[in-house]
């Protein structure tokens, strides 16, 4: 499927690509089990996932990124990923919306950036500053087991 999806893209434009990208939304089903806000969170990390990596920068609305890691925040502990749980000791703040949770040795930065930290990003460690950012990230390496230079 994938060789046939990467044929299929090669022989179009850009242009072409993201005006076929533009039909698609409203023509999904959710999976059993999903909601809305699981594919917010999916949307803005993985559009991070991509961005980051081709170095274009956080982007994401502030208010949604927030919406969205409230939903990770807030879930009980046994259905985290074990990075977040790993990231509930410090206080994160951001910088571009209302929104502080935890106690702990501070990491500020934008809302989007604290979202991806929070689903284990690394990259959104370039984005955000504080006394705790630091250890948080040595925190997020080791549960993936990602060595960083």
């Amino acid at each position: 499927m994938n060789d046939v999806t990467t044929i299929w893209a090669a022989a179009r434009t850009t242009e072409q690509l993201l005006a076929e990208v533009g039909t698609l939304p409203g023509h999904h089903q959710h999976v059993l089990g999903t909601t809305d806000i699981n594919h917010l969170i999916d949307a803005i990390v993985h559009h991070h996932d991509i961005a980051l990596a081709l170095g274009r920068g956080i982007d994401a609305d502030p208010t949604a990124s927030a919406m969205a890691a409230d939903s990770t925040w807030s879930l009980p502990k046994r259905f985290t990923i074990p990075v977040t749980r790993r990231l509930v000791r410090f206080q994160w703040r951001a910088v571009d919306t209302d929104w502080t949770r935890g106690e702990g040795p501070q990491i500020h930065g934008p809302m989007a950036a604290i979202l991806c930290a929070l689903m284990g990003r690394v990259a959104a460690y370039d984005f955000l500053d504080g006394l705790g950012a630091s250890e948080a990230l040595v925190a997020t390496t080791a549960s993936a087991g990602v060595h960083r230079s």
